[in-house]
Order: structure tokens, then C-alpha cells, then sequence
């Protein structure tokens, strides 16, 4: 029974001995990551980052606020456009007619055609809300439409 306690006790202090040493070793690898500083200069070090990650957070809202303003801006320009070639007329040769579609990123915009014939030329517009007109379209302003969309 003495013999297991002596054996135990000793466990302690080798377990004790090696707690002490991990420990310090851990402690210098600190004091060399930190550069030998003092408890000041990394309080010092510390409120500096977290003003640094203040700014930076404060900085990065501005920007996502900037990019939504951008985005609903750019939803609002003229960004696709859609063509179609096509002869009305049966009697003339090549396509010298055209629909072409203006959209904006909500689909919104404005479908010209000119139609080309030997008395003179004549051009439409008609007003597109969502993809749509008020006004009857024609199949070759549809396709216009159609590829403005794609």
C-alpha cells in the first residue's frame, strides 16, 4: 500500500513538473509573438483594433447602402436590347424593315419598328410596362421583346 502512494505521489509531482514546464514554454511563445510588450502596449494594441474594426465596420455599411442605391439605379437604365429583321412586304426583296426592344432591368421600356416600303418609311413606338404594351404588338416586336429578355 505504501509502495502505490510513494508511486502516486511521485505521478503528482513528475505531472506537476511537466504542467510547470507546458506552461512556460507557452508563456515564452507568447512573450515572442507579442514582441516582449508590456501589459499597456497590448491594451494599447488591442483598442486600436477594435477602433481599426469599428471603422471598418462602419466603412462597410456605407458601402452596402452605396450598392443598393446602385443597384435600384441601374434596374432603372436601358441594359438590353433586341432586334428583329423582317420584310412586311411580299413584293420586296430583303429585310429592310425592323422592331427593335429597349428594356431596362424591370422589363420596362420601348419597342420601335420601321417599316420600310417603296412610298417611304414609316416608324412606331410603343411604351413596354413588365414586358407588356397597352397597345397590340406585333409578332416581330414580340420576338424583340423576347430576345431584350434573354
Amino acid at each position: 500500500m505504501e509502495i502505490a502512494i510513494f508511486i502516486l505521489l511521485i505521478s503528482v509531482i513528475a505531472g506537476e513538473v511537466w504542467l510547470f514546464l507546458f506552461i512556460r514554454k507557452t508563456e515564452n511563445k507568447i512573450d515572442k509573438a507579442l514582441g516582449g510588450a508590456d501589459k499597456k502596449s497590448i491594451m494599447k494594441m488591442l483598442a486600436h483594433i477594435v477602433e481599426n474594426h469599428e471603422k471598418v465596420e462602419k466603412d462597410l455599411k456605407k458601402l452596402f447602402n452605396e450598392d443598393n442605391k446602385n443597384k435600384k439605379a441601374i434596374e432603372g437604365t436601358m441594359q438590353r436590347m433586341g432586334v428583329v429583321k423582317f420584310n412586311p412586304f411580299k413584293d420586296m426583296g430583303g429585310e429592310h424593315s425592323f422592331s427593335i426592344a429597349f428594356l431596362d432591368g424591370r422589363d420596362n421600356g420601348v419597342v420601335i419598328t420601321q417599316m420600310y416600303s417603296t412610298e417611304g418609311s414609316k416608324v412606331y413606338a410603343k411604351q413596354i410596362i413588365e414586358g407588356k404594351s397597352a397597345q397590340q404588338l406585333s409578332k416581330e416586336e414580340q420576338e424583340a421583346i423576347k430576345r431584350a429578355q434573354s
